[in-house]
């Protein structure tokens, strides 16, 4: 089962400072226990990951993670 990827990204995001390795291993954990998630679940036929970046003009950035799995 391949997932498929959909980014929804904000425009014009301001840079931030993090530490890059360490959002790197965050990502990539939420991504592989979705598809771990997906893969237990034998009725699905696609996993979905969307990855959705938001920014509130207040010094404020998130991003979301979401998939179509289970729980």
């Amino acid at each position: 089962l391949l997932p498929v990827y959909q980014l929804q990204l904000a425009p014009n995001l301001p840079l931030v400072e993090l530490d890059k390795v360490q959002i790197q291993q965050v990502l990539i954990n939420i991504m592989r226990n979705s598809i771990e998630a997906v893969e237990e679940n034998s009725n699905m036929s696609e996993l979905r990951i969307t990855i959705k970046t938001s920014f509130n003009g207040k010094n404020e950035m998130s991003v979301t993670l979401s998939d179509n799995g289970p729980g």
